[in-house]
């Protein structure tokens, strides 16, 4: 609706814009031209050349060793990590301990003996190992227990301190 006495604003395409944007920005923007794009024509030629250094160096260097979490069958109260401990690590320990899901909390669950965790053979941790030692911290806390992390290198200890986890271990060696 119209207010009484109000004309309507009459619209004036001025490039594409209306007269009211046109007043309020300048009618021209210096914009710097692009750069050309060089494009090969024809078939590219045969690479002629000596191979590089770094293609011809030495044999392509071992992958990271997958992770392995278990317990230790002659001390069920010793949770062994070593590896590379990432989600599909921890899914794996999830089905062969048939926890509901992968959580710290429903793997604890099924872990209830576990004290002592080893971590010293661990060369990279993600949330998930995270996960399932705050899920066994919290499954000790109310029984007045606190978990035991043993063997903790500069990587996973980083990993502590920056979640706030490492407070809530007893750390040896």
């Amino acid at each position: 609706m119209r207010a009484a006495g109000r004309r309507p604003r009459a619209f004036v395409a001025v490039r594409g814009r209306s007269a009211a944007k046109a007043a309020r920005r300048p009618a021209s923007r210096s914009v710097p031209p692009r750069p050309a794009v060089l494009r090969p024509r024809g078939p590219r030629a045969p690479h002629t050349g000596p191979v590089p250094e770094t293609a011809a160096a030495g044999p392509t260097p071992p992958l990271p060793e997958r992770g392995h979490v278990w317990v230790d069958d002659a001390d069920p109260a010793l949770l062994l990590m070593r590896g590379e401990v990432d989600v599909a690590v921890v899914e794996e320990l999830r089905d062969r301990l048939g926890a509901e899901s992968a959580r710290g909390t429903d793997l604890a669950a099924v872990l209830p003996r576990v004290r002592v965790v080893d971590v010293s053979a661990v060369t990279f941790a993600d949330s998930s190992a995270v996960g399932l030692l705050a899920g066994l911290v919290m499954a000790l806390q109310p029984a007045g227990d606190a978990l035991v992390v043993r063997g903790i290198g500069p990587t996973v200890e980083t990993l502590l301190e920056v979640t706030g986890l490492l407070p809530h271990l007893v750390v040896e060696g």
